[in-house]
């Protein structure tokens, strides 16, 4: 089934970061273009057993994210979570994926609207899956002991960076929202 553009507009929507508007679906935030891409790889592409995913959201230690991979564990494949901290995605986003002022992509990012977003929502979900599936589910944490030099890939490729790009203002507000939305995975 072909998704087309009038089915796309009557998700719910808010402005996008290089898009005029993502769209919500199945719970996560999308340009127009990934909307469909997401439901055509759903409807013909099947894990198999001895699959081994690598699930990320964008700007997070890879260069491209397998969507709603948590519908895949029944079939048996394992997947690989990696997240990173967040101030470092919200930067690496903010760089890569806006034409917004800095204080606005804030801002929609606290509220969860971001590609593939929201941030805590996907982590949560891949942590809870870990949890219930640790035979198939890993959850690892992108660090510095996992950073490669790829220039043609990243940025920056450096874990901390955020530190150059943030206000103190936009640092405790990232750090108040990663608490309250994470803390229950402690």
């Amino acid at each position: 089934m072909t998704v087309t553009g009038s089915q796309v507009t009557t998700l719910p929507k808010e402005k996008g970061w290089i898009t005029e508007y993502v769209y919500e679906y199945q719970s996560v935030w999308l340009t127009p273009t990934f909307v469909k891409g997401v439901k055509l790889v759903q409807q013909c592409i099947y894990a198999q057993s001895t699959d081994i995913l690598l699930a990320t959201l964008p700007k997070s230690g890879t260069t491209c994210n397998p969507h709603s991979l948590l519908s895949v564990i029944s079939s048996g494949c394992k997947i690989v979570y990696v997240f990173r901290e967040t101030k470092g995605v919200f930067v690496s986003n903010s760089h890569y994926m806006t034409k917004l002022r800095p204080e606005d992509a804030l801002d929609l990012f606290c509220k969860g609207v971001s590609h593939f977003g929201p941030f805590w929502d996907h982590v949560l979900g891949y942590w809870k899956a870990s949890l219930e599936n640790p035979d198939k589910t890993g959850v690892q944490h992108f660090s510095p002991q996992f950073a490669i030099e790829n220039r043609h890939f990243s940025r920056k490729g450096q874990v901390g960076d955020w530190k150059n790009h943030l206000t103190l203002e936009m640092t405790e507000q990232l750090e108040e929202i990663t608490r309250q939305k994470l803390g229950q995975s402690d």
